[in-house]
């Protein structure tokens, strides 16, 4: 019997989840489930219990049945909140009067909130918010979270009488701190503390002054030496008394060191005079910088030299000596050589121009330079041919004798930019007043027009091809269409025909002819005057207005 028993509640069971058809699982442990067949729009309450939240609520893991004043999907801790009450910090509380809560407690009508306290503004301000504030005399100010006198400044939480002359504030409101400036000072929003036996020295001689965060010693010819790369600064000593001046970050004696930098002003390096006796060599005009500019900006390169009989190459911070007969006033990649002469560094190799190509050097007068390849006598060739057309020409005016050809790259080709068009790379020559580009070909925009197609498909060719002496095989050849426009990937005339949605028709738009989605709309027809939408298709479509 009992095996009986048992498996009909195991049909049941099988019938109620076909027939409801949706499963529910709420988490009994991590590693227990219990599934149980409900109807749609249950959910769990706590790890095992159901509920209908249409009919129920659950507050708390609680679980009731709404009354007809219960406010549905709300809880107060256990219990549901009903119409006239408001919860107040996990209190239900009467709230006849649409009144709100001011901490656990409901707020007067003729009072305001501060935390969880209520005040009359009329006797008291709140320091903070409604939420998190503390309450203050009407003489008093914020100040943090102390209350201090309207006649007092806030520094850093703290009230200070601006009437002691001994009292500062170093920095502001929030993040201050008061100092007694008879014996120390503010830098840079930091308070620093005079040592005992040097404060009359400071106060005499003047010189607690700041340098960044810190303060100078009480010797009287230290510097500040400001840092180029972050905010603050750098006391420099100078024990010795000597004549110091700062270099970047670092101070130096002008008597035995210089100071060399780059040409932008951000790197600097402190390098020492050499002594005449050194090496027996003469150092006496050993006074000017050779600075790398290339160098790390952690160890900067420099040296000095002597430009009477010495040059100084930049790229990498090398001093040559020269001969005076030489005329050596540059140098390339360690080798010396006469700028005024025919020669040219071009990226670290000596070459012969008067302008760089890349590494090699060329002439401007006679060649062009287009990515790094020389056009060879392309431009003194060109001129020599504009100057015989002058001659050739006497009616010429004398104001055209100074027009000067202007050219321009196609890739690494240079050309005449008035009488040549470039597409691509490639060089045609101007044949139409309307020419333009459709990829890598040139046309006559005039009668056609360029149509590349969505897809990458190939396209019959509907145009003759009146260049008889271009031979290559230009890919933009194959879009140029007839018309002025494009409808997908073919040409047409918008004056005599219409492309509605990427379809081409035959029809006038001066003769009433529309679009109207993919069809043609003839806008004077009595029977298709309006483009229709049909909203549960998205169908256009031409009707007759009703």
């Amino acid at each position: 019997f009992f095996f009986l028993f048992f498996f009909f509640l195991l049909l049941c069971f099988i019938f109620l989840f076909l027939f409801f058809g949706l499963s529910f699982c709420c988490l009994e442990t991590p590693t227990q489930q219990l599934f149980k067949n409900i109807a749609a729009g249950s959910q769990c309450c706590s790890l095992t219990e159901i509920y209908d939240p249409n009919l129920q609520y659950c507050c708390d893991q609680k679980i009731g049945r709404y009354t007809t004043d219960d406010v549905k999907g709300s809880c107060c801790g256990n219990k549901p909140i009903k119409i006239d009450e408001i919860c107040c910090e996990g209190k239900l509380l009467k709230n006849k009067e649409s009144q709100s809560c001011c901490g656990p407690n409901l707020l007067d009508s003729n009072k305001q909130c501060c935390g969880s306290k209520q005040y009359d503004p009329l006797t008291k301000n709140c320091c903070g918010d409604s939420n998190d504030g503390y309450l203050i005399d009407l003489d008093e100010q914020c100040c943090g979270s102390n209350a201090i006198p309207n006649s007092f400044i806030c520094c850093g939480g703290k009230g200070m009488n601006p009437n002691d002359d001994k009292s500062s504030c170093c920095g502001d409101e929030l993040s201050g701190s008061i100092y007694d400036n008879s014996k120390d000072t503010c830098c840079t929003f930091t308070v620093i503390v005079f040592d005992i036996e040097l404060i009359s020295t400071f106060i005499a001689d003047g010189k607690g002054t700041c340098c960044g965060d810190s303060t100078k010693t009480a010797t009287g010819s230290d510097i500040c030496c400001p840092n180029a790369d972050t905010i603050g600064a750098q006391v420099i000593s100078n024990d010795d008394n000597q004549i110091l001046q700062c270099c970047g970050f670092n101070g130096f004696s002008i008597d035995t060191h210089v100071c060399c930098s780059n040409q932008q002003q951000t790197l600097f390096k402190v390098v020492a005079i050499p002594n005449d006796n050194d090496n027996d060599n003469d150092n006496s005009g050993v006074t000017e910088c050779c600075f790398d500019e290339n160098s790390d900006n952690s160890n900067p390169k420099a040296k000095l030299y002597n430009p009477n009989t010495q040059i100084c190459c930049s790229e990498n911070g090398d001093v040559i000596d020269v001969n005076s007969q030489e005329n050596i006033d540059s140098c390339c990649n360690g080798i010396g050589f006469d700028s005024k002469s025919n020669q040219i560094c071009c990226e670290g190799k000596l070459s012969c121009g008067d302008a760089c190509c890349g590494s090699q050097g060329y002439w401007i007068e006679s060649d062009y330079c287009c990515n790094k390849v020389i056009n060879e006598g392309i431009v003194s060739a060109a001129n020599l041919n504009s100057n015989n057309d002058d001659e050739d020409d006497e009616n010429e005016d004398d104001e055209n004798e100074d027009n000067q050809i202007t050219f321009g790259c196609c890739g690494s080709k240079a050309y005449n930019t008035q009488t040549h068009f470039c597409c691509d790379k490639n060089i045609f020559e101007k044949r139409f007043e309307n020419g333009a580009c459709c990829l890598d070909y040139y046309y006559n925009a005039a009668h056609f027009t360029c149509c590349i197609p969505s897809e990458d498909k190939c396209i019959t060719l509907q145009e003759r091809d009146d260049n008889q002496n271009q031979k290559q095989n230009y890919e933009g050849k194959q879009y140029v269409r007839c018309g002025d426009a494009c409808c997908g990937d073919v040409g047409y005339f918008t004056a005599a025909n219409l492309c509605c949605s990427g379809i081409l028709f035959e029809s006038d738009p001066s003769k009433g002819y529309t679009c109207c989605g993919t069809q043609v709309l003839d806008v004077l027809s009595p029977y298709q005057r309006c483009c229709c939408l049909d909203t549960e298709t998205g169908f256009v479509s031409a009707c007759v207005p009703t």
